[in-house]
């Protein structure tokens, strides 16, 4: 079995558990935000004024957005003048 055939399975294997949804949902939710952030001209040093909080933490989230609240993920979308939305989306089988 090649590489590819390897990764190619255990990307079938693991793309329906939760873990490998969570993190497709984080880099959605963080990819809308940096947009969000350049649109503002808004740096990570201006985003913890308007959370309060330290620049660390701030960089904390960005870099290890593993397991985010609901209330951090409001927190970050009012930042920068969003409403958090989460919509059910039937499954295609």
């Amino acid at each position: 079995m090649g590489l590819f055939s390897w990764f190619s399975n255990e990307f079938e294997d693991s793309k329906d558990t939760i873990e490998f949804q969570m993190q497709i949902q984080e880099i959605k939710f963080f990819e809308k935000m940096l947009s969000r952030m350049v649109e503002l001209n808004m740096d990570q040093a201006k985003l913890a004024q308007k959370l309060q909080c330290s620049k660390r933490k701030v960089e904390k989230l960005f870099n290890n957005c593993t397991d985010l609240t609901l209330t951090e993920l409001l927190q970050l979308s009012e930042s920068v003048g969003c409403n958090l939305e989460i919509n059910f989306i039937k499954k295609v089988v």
